[in-house]
């Protein structure tokens, strides 16, 4: 097969794989960092009065989200819709944060209304959501998730 322009090709080649690198540079974190072992939640099971601890690398995402038994998403950090479970510095530098179920208040949108409420009110599984982008897909935004429930 003859290539008819050459010259092209290379230029086409060399275009590509240009944006290949810098597509790759302009993610904030390695794989590695993403990785499911470096974020544990304990205990898994727990009662309404028991503290439970989210552990996390150095590196995690900047929000967090609670999904209820019921499918409510409660926002509970993050600075888009200033809320905030620590201090926003204490939050980067968090290698672990500790959730008291009959406390954590959180931010749900409800037919198109804000409302603040209690997140842990019905026994069942709750999944802990930690993303830079809450309002995306898991598979395109640096991620942890995992399960909690409540007796």
């Amino acid at each position: 097969m003859k290539i008819a322009y050459p010259k092209y090709a290379l230029l086409t080649i060399m275009l590509s794989i240009s944006i290949l690198f810098a597509a790759c540079s302009v993610t904030n974190h390695t794989a590695q960092q993403n990785s499911a072992s470096q974020f544990t939640i304990s205990p898994k099971v727990i009662n309404i009065n028991q503290i439970f601890t989210i552990k996390v690398p150095g590196v995690h995402p900047s929000s967090l989200s609670i999904r209820d038994p019921m499918g409510i998403w409660y926002v509970v950090h993050d600075s888009r819709e200033k809320v905030f479970i620590l201090p926003k510095d204490e939050y980067v530098k968090a290698r672990r944060i500790d959730i008291s179920p009959t406390k954590l208040m959180g931010i749900n949108w409800t037919d198109g209304k804000k409302t603040e409420g209690l997140v842990f009110r019905l026994p069942g599984e709750y999944l802990i959501y930690m993303a830079d982008n809450l309002e995306t897909e898991p598979d395109n935004t640096f991620h942890f998730m995992g399960k909690v429930f409540l007796k």
